[in-house]
């Protein structure tokens, strides 16, 4: 209704800048009595015209009337010549002025409506369905691909449990199968641990103390956790998990100390010390003559999935560090990648989906390409920490 108005009142002051420049040669008696005339004529064709459908209505023919009376008239432009040479009647002005009301309403209605201006930001935001609303919350983390980049069995769980459970090593000189966990501070090593047990006793269990809040390492020694059968009470099953001090500036554990347990060398309950790492003369921590059971038979490096992208090139160099080392010994290395379902809210509602998000992906692809362990070594997990 605005713009409406807005070229009505556009229309009517190039009428009137045309009629002054008529009223202007004319007495004052005579324009008068033109003016009431020109007035009535006006109001007749409005009166006729209301009778009609037009594009939009725009109030009585006695408000338009008045309306343009009341709007104040424009100075006259031009010279006297040039007013000498308009030849135009109010009253003929009438249906002209209609015609070109006609086509700017036409106009209008052909234009598609432009997107709505927000009043606090002044940005032009077009509607969009409450889907994709939903969608853009979320960000970019809920993108996902049509089908899994990886095949993934979820409905044998009990046959997987069951190998597990019955697991021997096959080597009469090796009692339990070491699994040794290393990674950056606070990206859930000991929760990791815990997650393992809960499945194992169907129920919530805390062996390893974990913190969800502090920015240092919880872990402070070097501790080993075997999970117990419950068949058999008193026994446990085949592997353990050894647990150890975050990587972290100059306040995390020495890449020489991991080097040192994965070899056997690092007794059990020796405290780290970031400052000072193990050394060959200590007699009383440093294991010399370390058993196949004391060295670690599979690395496992915990990362945290929201944290690869800000971890620091020396984060990423430790970690290069220890797992060229393990290499060398010829031991088998995974990536355990923590805590997805904070990453991808779509993996939160559906843990099933994590191999469609693409945002998870694209960080296990950064870790790789960062650290070396192929992708196929790097597997998403949900800790049991609700």
């Amino acid at each position: 209704m605005r713009d409406v108005l807005k070229s009505i009142d556009t229309i009517r002051q190039e009428a009137d800048k045309r009629m002054r420049a008529q009223q202007s040669r004319q007495s004052g008696q005579q324009c008068e009595l033109m003016k009431k005339e020109d007035s009535f004529k006006v109001q007749e064709t409005l009166k006729d015209r209301a009778e009609q459908p037009h594009p939009v209505a725009v109030g009585s023919p006695e408000q338009t009337t008045v309306a343009l009376k009341q709007q104040p008239s424009p100075p006259s432009v031009g010279s006297k010549t040039a007013n000498k040479n308009v030849q135009i009647q109010f009253g003929s002005m009438d249906d002209k002025i209609w015609e070109q009301i006609k086509n700017r309403l036409t106009t209008q209605k052909q234009q598609p409506s432009p997107p709505s201006i927000s009043s606090q930001t002044g940005q032009q935001t077009e509607k969009q369905p409450s889907d994709q609303k939903q969608l853009n919350k979320m960000g970019s983390s809920c993108s996902e691909f049509s089908t899994p980049w990886r095949e993934m069995s979820w409905r044998d769980k009990e046959g997987t449990l069951e190998k597990l459970r019955t697991f021997t090593s096959g080597n009469p000189n090796l009692g339990k199968l070491r699994i040794l966990l290393n990674g950056p501070v606070g990206v859930g090593k000991s929760s990791f641990i815990n997650s393992i047990n809960n499945i194992f006793q169907e129920r919530l269990t805390t062996p390893a103390l974990a913190d969800g809040i502090g920015d240092q390492s919880f872990t402070k020694k070097y501790t080993t956790y075997f999970t117990d059968d419950p068949s058999m009470p008193g026994s446990t099953y085949s592997f353990a998990f050894t647990d150890v001090m975050g990587l972290e500036g100059d306040q995390g554990v020495c890449t020489s100390d991991i080097i040192n347990a994965i070899k056997g060398h690092v007794k059990e309950g020796y405290e780290f010390n970031p400052r000072a790492p193990l050394s060959k003369d200590d007699s009383y921590w440093y294991n010399n003559s370390p058993s196949l059971e004391d060295q670690a038979h599979c690395l496992v490096t915990v990362v945290d999935a929201n944290k690869i992208a800000i971890m620091s090139d020396e984060t990423f160099r430790k970690l290069r560090e220890i797992r060229l080392a393990a290499s060398k010994l010829g031991i088998p290395q995974v990536v355990v990648v923590t805590k997805v379902d904070e990453l991808c809210p779509l993996v939160k509602e559906e843990l099933k989906t994590e191999y469609k998000c693409k945002l998870l992906k694209e960080k296990m692809d950064q870790f790789s390409a960062k650290v070396g362990i192929p992708v196929n070594c790097i597997l998403p997990v949900k800790d049991y920490h609700n």
